[in-house]
């Protein structure tokens, strides 16, 4: 039967932050939102970003709900996936990935909030 306890999650939770690093997935994100912008203020934009977002306060609060939700066994079958090729492969694409996707996420979801405000009218 596998071990689980908080400090078993936290060390867990190190090796996955180890292997996804929270700068790299922000950076990705960054560049690929950059992108779309015109090119003379992509610099500035990827500058101030970098500047403005606080790094260590997100991977603490990640670290912390990772420990909350999962268990170590299962913290750790994530990290030996990133750690894997396929993995590596797949969470250089992660950051690109969710700049695609959270910019139709958002718009969903101020879309139902409209709606529901509107049905209670």
């Amino acid at each position: 039967m596998a071990q689980d306890s908080p400090e078993l999650r936290a060390k867990a939770a190190d090796r996955y932050l180890k292997s996804v690093p929270m700068a790299t997935m922000l950076d990705d994100a960054f560049a690929s939102v950059a992108q779309q912008m015109p090119a003379d203020q992509r610099e500035k934009f990827l500058k101030d970003m970098r500047s403005i977002v606080r790094v260590e306060f997100l991977e603490a609060v990640s670290k912390e709900k990772m420990v909350k939700v999962f268990t170590a066994e299962e913290l750790n079958a994530i990290a030996t996936f990133y750690e894997s090729k396929e993995g590596a492969s797949a969470m250089k694409k992660f950051g690109v990935y969710m700049a695609e996707i959270m910019p139709v996420m958002q718009k969903e979801m101020v879309q139902a909030m409209a709606k529901l405000r509107d049905e209670k009218k």
